[in-house]
């Protein structure tokens, strides 16, 4: 063996006999202010007008119930594929884009409840929701899953988040004249 490949081998041992580095964590005494993204939490929702282009929807269940009218006992495989579809076909979707777009909101059928029309009032609805939220300054919206499949019911909250209340596969929100203004049947089953 030559010299310079001994020599090499001499430098490798002695390299992999250095002592590992310790790190401590030092907690930073003065933290860099982090620039202002429009964070839009200690807004109220009603008043998220013009949302960040960047801002896409994003859906929570945390509030959702099923009652009289808005039961999910009878709905079939389908109806929770047509659920997920479009949940993911809005989670893709900036929110200005139906703030800006009355397009959008109506081929999604994306507008607020007429109370007048609905199986429920507002009192009840409020019921089912943070006492934060409940009052005038609240919009309750509802969208299509598709023309006959239903709706889902529920509101922005302080962050963004669509908070869906009440699924509606019997559209018994926005009552309409298709059944004479009656209800549709649904039925209640613990899942």
């Amino acid at each position: 063996m030559s010299p310079d490949k001994r020599g090499g081998k001499e430098k490798r041992r002695k390299r992999g006999k250095t002592p590992k580095m310790v790190r401590f964590n030092v907690p930073n005494e003065n933290p860099i202010p982090k620039p202002d993204t429009g964070d839009l939490r200690h807004e109220r929702p009603s008043r998220i007008k013009n949302p960040p282009s960047d801002r896409r929807w994003r859906f929570s269940f945390r509030h959702w119930t099923q009652r009289e009218y808005f039961g999910l006992g009878s709905v079939q495989t389908k109806w929770f594929a047509a659920l997920l579809e479009r949940l993911k076909d809005l989670s893709s979707k900036h929110l200005d884009y139906f703030v800006k777009d009355s397009s959008a909101k109506k081929a999604y059928r994306y507008h607020t409840i007429n109370w007048d029309m609905s199986v429920m009032t507002r009192a009840q609805f409020e019921k089912l929701i943070p006492q934060e939220y409940r009052d005038e300054e609240t919009d309750v919206f509802q969208f299509q899953l598709g023309m006959t499949k239903g709706r889902v019911v529920g509101f922005t909250d302080s962050e963004s988040v669509f908070q869906v209340v009440l699924l509606d596969p019997a559209h018994n929100m926005q009552l309409g004249s298709h059944r004479g203004g009656k209800p549709g049947p649904t039925a209640t089953k613990e899942l």
